[in-house]
């Protein structure tokens, strides 16, 4: 007769090994250590980052949380991040050392998170042997280490997302309500926070045996969230006068862009398939232990299918709203958030194929490190494919520095004169050491409402489809002063206005209103600025002489540039009287 399975042997608990918890705290001690290293060697700063520096700084400076002074314009989308940045600066902290040391502290978290809960998938006691796969690739991985820092919100928002999965995941009505506090801060740091938010309530209604503690759960997370979040919305509608920031239409978000979305998951899939391929493994193993989504109910064999398939429902609920909205510029940085749930399926992988063989799953590990780091980068330096860059290639200490020091070097002469200064993207350091009054963002209309709302007529580089047009820069409430000569032809004003010279230190900025109070300022701060009256004055007295078509187009510019905003009527009449009669000889042209 065949002998019955000894069921004593299937639930005997896994022998204790006294080295084990010591292994374990070296490796997530290593796997933290190495991480932060990195991402401290490779620290960066992304022009995004200094136009929420801006806004935070103008909260400090009592000017509320604007852009520019009297302009309630929702420019940025990392409010928490902001937030947080101004209370450093409160505290006597620069924005940058204050943004990088909280940026690496995040990415630490994150990474001793992605350890403790390979321990609770493990199912382990504590003397158990656990290899914290998940954090060791975590520490390794380059686009998340370059992301950590860069001064941008990403590593926040990362930690909340995992920190948020950490906490749902334990049973309970307290837990719960730890969790929805937590996805709403997730929330109030990106406006896309909802989104994760969804398949972790979901979560709590499946994952709860019992309809009254399910309903106690469901409830909790609920009225945790809403106590954050509402309060928080109703101020933002109040105070900016729209549900939507002024981000969401200036990227465009509300229409569809699939085909650029599903490149932008392609690259990632590039350099990181050895991540999906452990996923793979870890959903197979998912399908492999049972269905049952009642964490830590089903005995330890199913304890992690709960947690699993939430990891699984952030991933794919994130990845297709990214796909969705286009991806982002950045390469790799909207899928930062949802990486950690790659490893945690991934860690789930390697302990339910592996077992408890520490040896191997270290093996795989090494393995999976090596492919991802041997893998080439899809975008080589500062190549730009399909419109997205290596943006921390682009910001190097020495163009960072030559930034700073320009906005720097025009801060003595523009600082408490009412300048209005168009700028491209990529100057917004520049922008933020000038301490120009009032500053316009002309690549994508950040912090810009009218730019932000402008139609779009069809699809370019995602989140800077939408430019500044002559005609408002060149307005009565646009712009007077434009960054550079480079800038000036880039937002096609070199057809509209004669470009004209204002030298500050060693910047050269160009004029684009010749309004009295700021060109007086700046003379007497030493800048030099083109004496285009005295230029005039020789042309008009030449007047006769030029053809009407030249006349015509000449007075055109002038009158935009010149006599409008200075109110010189005199020179008007005189353009006016000779094109009244008419009659001009040789060929002019206009004064420069």
């Amino acid at each position: 007769m065949r002998r019955r399975p000894d069921s004593r042997r299937a639930t005997r608990p896994a022998r204790r090994e006294p080295w084990a918890p010591r292994w374990f705290a070296i490796f997530t001690g290593v796997a933290v250590l190495w991480g932060v290293a990195a991402a401290w060697r490779r620290a960066w700063f992304s022009d995004d980052a200094y136009i929420s520096f801006r806004y935070a700084e103008n909260l400090t400076n009592g000017l509320g949380l604007v852009f520019n002074r009297g302009e309630r314009v929702e420019g940025y989308s990392n409010f928490l991040w902001t937030i947080w940045t101004a209370v450093g600066m409160k505290l006597g902290a620069g924005p940058e050392g204050w943004s990088l040391a909280w940026g690496l502290a995040c990415y630490a978290a994150s990474i001793v998170l992605l350890a403790l809960i390979a321990r609770r998938l493990a199912g382990a006691a504590a003397g158990a042997a656990v290899v914290p796969a998940g954090a060791l690739l975590a520490a390794l991985h380059p686009a998340w280490s370059y992301f950590a820092t860069s001064g941008l919100e990403t590593s926040l928002f990362t930690f909340l997302a995992l920190l948020g999965f950490f906490v749902v995941t334990w049973k309970g009505a307290r837990p719960a309500a730890i969790a929805g506090a937590v996805f709403a801060l997730l929330a109030m740091t990106r406006p896309d926070g909802p989104i994760l938010a969804l398949p972790a309530g979901l979560y709590l209604l499946l994952a709860q045996r019992g309809t009254h503690r399910r309903a106690r759960a469901v409830l909790s997370f609920g009225v945790a969230f809403a106590a954050l979040w509402v309060p928080y919305t109703l101020w933002r509608v109040s105070y900016y006068g729209s549900f939507f920031p002024n981000t969401y239409y200036a990227k465009s978000a509300g229409l569809a862009w699939w085909s650029q979305g599903s490149r932008y998951l392609g690259l990632y899939a590039l350099k990181y398939w050895p991540l999906l391929l452990g996923a793979t493994l870890g959903i197979g193993a998912l399908l492999a232990r049972g269905r049952s989504v009642a964490a830590q109910e089903g005995g330890r064999g199913r304890a992690h299918v709960g947690p699993g398939l939430l990891a699984l429902a952030l991933l794919v609920t994130y990845a297709l709203y990214v796909a969705r909205v286009g991806g982002d510029f950045m390469f790799a940085r909207f899928l930062i958030p949802v990486t950690p749930f790659l490893l945690v399926l991934t860690d789930l992988g390697c302990q339910r194929l592996l077992g408890r063989r520490p040896l191997a799953v270290a093996g795989a590990t090494a393995a999976l490190a090596l492919c991802m780091l041997a893998t080439p980068d899809p975008i080589t330096g500062t190549a730009v494919r399909n419109g997205i860059v290596n943006e921390w290639a682009l910001y190097t200490p020495e163009f960072s520095g030559r930034v700073r020091a320009t906005g720097e070097t025009i801060r003595p002469y523009l600082e408490g004169l009412p300048a209005r200064m168009a700028f491209l993207g990529a100057e917004a350091r520049a922008i933020y050491y000038s301490k120009v009054a009032t500053a316009i963002e002309c690549t994508t209309g950040l912090t810009d409402s009218a730019i932000a709302h402008q139609p779009l007529s069809h699809r370019e580089r995602v989140g800077h489809e939408k430019r500044a047009s002559a005609d408002y820069l060149l307005g009565r409430g646009g712009a007077n002063l434009v960054m550079s000569l480079t800038e000036f032809k880039a937002l096609g004003l070199q057809s509209r206005i004669p470009a004209v010279s204002v030298q500050m230190g060693g910047h050269t900025a160009i004029l684009l209103r010749w309004e009295p109070d700021l060109v007086a300022g700046l003379r007497d701060r030493g800048a030099k600025v083109y004496d285009l009256p005295g230029a005039l004055d020789l042309y008009l007295a030449s007047i006769d002489s030029q053809p009407d078509s030249a006349v015509a187009q000449t007075y055109r510019q002038v009158k935009l540039l010149y006599l409008d905003p200075a109110g010189d009527r005199a020179s008007e009449a005189v353009f006016l009287q000779r094109l009244a009669r008419g009659g001009g000889g040789a060929r002019g042209t206009a004064p420069r």
